[in-house]
């Protein structure tokens, strides 16, 4: 898997769930590319009828980026950047992601036996 469908699997994962996880953190400065996230997450927001969203970009372990976007609820509360939402199986896809990044670095064997495999 390239970086770069890598970083597009992430984007499709948070775009069409438009789920986040809640991130307790300072506020980072403002990440260089701030602008051109913020205007991307509008546009998809829009073109796909999100109405809330948050996100927590995070490099090498450093909170770099966290922001809310949209209306938390019916009453239009704006969403703040910690607002957890509900990943269900979202999770699944970022699980994947991860196996498939360790298996690139060779630091994992996806055919090899694991602890308990009776085969």
């Amino acid at each position: 898997m390239s970086p770069s469908f890598a970083l597009k699997l992430a984007k499709l994962v948070a775009v069409v769930a438009a789920t986040a996880v809640a991130v307790h953190a300072e506020s980072p400065p403002p990440a260089p590319y701030a602008e051109r996230l913020e205007a991307f997450m509008r546009t998809q927001m829009q073109q796909y009828n999100i109405p809330g969203a948050a996100v927590a970009i995070v490099r090498q372990g450093e909170v770099e980026h966290l922001a809310g976007y949209g209306r938390a609820n019916a009453a239009g509360d704006p969403v703040p950047s910690d607002t957890p939402f509900l990943l269900a199986s979202v999770s699944k896809s970022f699980t994947a992601l991860g196996v498939m990044q360790l298996a690139e670095q060779g630091r994992i064997e996806l055919d090899a036996a694991q602890k308990g495999d009776p085969g």
